[in-house]
């Protein structure tokens, strides 16, 4: 028991550390983002990993549910056709998120390029 709490700490405790290193990176490295690309580049790549982080919370955790449903198929060498059905299910919620995304740029566009 002693082992698997001090396992535990070690693992949060090093996660914390790595979370805290990658934040501080962040902080150094974005001057010289802006000096390297200046802002407008800077606010366009800016833009794309906030609507990237956005699509992963869209995912809705469709992804590890596929893979374990893809797995328990696998396993009993059934389920074939329940697979595909959530298969198909998933394809349509992904393409109506992404047509509504598509839209919303396409309609932000000019306020989005300031013209």
């Amino acid at each position: 028991m002693t082992n698997n709490m001090s396992s535990l700490k070690w693992n949060a405790s090093a996660n914390f550390v790595g979370l805290g290193y990658t934040t501080l990176i962040g902080i150094v490295v974005l001057p010289l983002y802006l000096q390297y690309l200046g802002a407008e580049a800077f606010g366009l790549v800016g833009f794309f990993l906030v609507l990237q982080a956005w699509m992963q919370i869209f995912d809705l955790g469709m992804s590890p549910l596929l893979s374990r449903q893809t797995a328990q198929a696998r396993g009993q060498n059934v389920g074939y056709l329940e697979l595909r059905r959530l298969l198909r299910s998933l394809e349509l919620i992904v393409i109506v998120i992404a047509l509504l995304v598509f839209s919303a740029i396409a309609n932000g566009s000019s306020w989005m390029t300031d013209e």
